[in-house]
């Protein structure tokens, strides 16, 4: 059986060798032929290049950015830079920015207060130097991002500021939204999990003409993380139309809400056992079911944006992006700091440390809040310019950005500015309860 094998790869290896021979042979004989060929007419092909842009659900892998101030290839960028695609994003069941870029290199997180993280890129923090991005204008707000109506997320390390103006030194993040795009097509996701966990996303997008789309996604989410205060419960919905798709002059027209009625679970005190920093402990035996704080803490807070946008592209190298971004964001946190009480309070009127700890331990509930709203309107235009001079390929980037922001700070009024004292009772740490207050009576200033 091994040499009939043989013989027949020799057999067509030599078959092959006879049609190169014959092919070579016409060839030769064409020129004694060509003033008998008639000439063919003229075959014409139309089309628009991007007519359809690449949806990022289609591959986990990207080869393009608009980190950079416009469109570049990722291997003409001489940063690291990290893309994570819509498919990417769900294969993985990321439903968070906050838990995709703690899948990122360089990006590290430091506890903070107010039931949001400290994210640092390259040990500089984002959100206090502006460096978060939707669509390449700042996202200036604190709330919990969702990837609901993400296309992908970028993250550019290293310094920014060539690109970006003011920020840090450890790079930037920026969330590119769903677009429309020429075709029909509808996709529902529903997602099930522990501690009853629910979420479901919608997304449809609709061709309604030539050159026209819109686009429709929604998201809502639901789940009580096992009942040690931090539930989620959230809702957001982002609509789109754009036009003149494919063409020289492009307009949108977009909007995006985001709702977080959210708990909150705002930690617990160091155990001190000896007089130096690094003699501090975190609690023993205790669970991690368990909620210390008020059942009437909450994390609430609201995102909303609605975006004018003008692509003008007179030439294949040429291209003016220019925005105009009305923002409005809320954030209203009740919490509850849990200390330990007084050595008065305690048992035995000892003060608490590592000998005498124990489910009898009596814990106070202090009130932190955080009550704040910002308001912004933001004009961005980006020109990119791609030419040739002296054999070698150039682009020229160029635009300008105005923001104002305009910010309210509240704090609660004490009975003697007008306002109420809303008592906190103690509780202990083997039966802390579920307390309530009223926190709609609390009067602010």
């Amino acid at each position: 059986m091994t040499k009939g094998k043989h013989s027949s790869l020799a057999a067509m290896m030599l078959a092959g060798s006879l049609s190169v021979g014959a092919q070579a042979q016409g060839s030769s004989e064409a020129p004694q032929n060509a003033d008998k060929a008639g000439t063919l007419d003229t075959v014409v092909v139309t089309g628009q290049k991007d007519r359809l842009s690449t949806p990022g659900k289609a591959s986990v892998r990207a080869t393009d950015s608009t980190i950079g101030k416009g469109k570049q290839k990722l291997r003409d960028i001489p940063q690291s830079v990290t893309v994570m695609t819509e498919k990417l994003l769900d294969d993985r069941h990321i439903d968070t920015v906050k838990e995709a870029l703690k899948t990122t290199a360089g990006v590290t997180f430091l506890a903070a207060e107010g039931g949001e993280e400290d994210i640092r890129l390259r040990g500089f923090s984002l959100a206090q130097t502006g460096d978060i991005y939707v669509d390449g204008m700042r996202d200036p707000a604190f709330y919990d991002r969702d990837n609901f109506n993400l296309d992908r997320l970028e993250v550019l390390r290293g310094s920014a500021s060539m690109l970006f103006g003011r920020g840090s030194t450890g790079g930037a993040v920026n969330q590119v939204s769903k677009l429309p795009r020429l075709m029909d097509e509808g996709e529902v996701d529903v997602t099930l999990g522990s501690w009853n966990y629910k979420r479901a996303t919608v997304d449809v997008n609709k061709a309604v003409g030539e050159n026209t789309a819109v686009r429709v996604t929604g998201m809502a989410t639901k789940a009580d993380n096992n009942g040690s205060g931090s539930s989620i419960d959230k809702n957001g919905l982002a609509a789109a139309i754009r036009t003149g798709i494919g063409e020289e002059h492009e307009f949108l027209a977009s909007y995006y809400y985001l709702n977080n009625q959210n708990g909150l679970n705002y930690g617990l005190p160091w155990l001190t056992t000896g007089p130096a920093p690094e003699d501090r402990s975190t609690l023993p035996s205790l669970k991690a079911t368990a909620n210390f704080g008020m059942a009437s803490d909450y994390n609430h807070g609201k995102a909303q944006h609605f975006t004018l946008g003008h692509v003008w592209k007179p030439d294949n190298q040429t291209e003016l992006n220019t925005r105009l971004r009305k923002g409005s964001y809320e954030r209203d946190m009740r919490a509850s700091t849990i200390r330990f009480a007084g050595a008065a309070l305690q048992p035995g009127g000892v003060a608490v440390d590592a000998g005498n700890f124990g489910p009898n331990t009596v814990l106070r509930r202090g009130t932190p809040l955080k009550i704040q709203n910002l308001d912004n309107l933001m004009l961005q235009s980006d020109l990119s310019k791609k030419f040739e001079v002296a054999g070698m390929k150039h682009e020229l980037l160029a635009g300008f950005e105005w923001q104002k922001d305009e910010k309210e700070v509240f704090a609660a009024r004490s009975a003697a500015q007008g306002g109420v004292n809303l008592a906190k009772p103690t509780g202990t740490f083997g039966n802390p309860g579920s307390p309530w207050i009223d926190e709609s009576t609390r009067v602010l200033r």
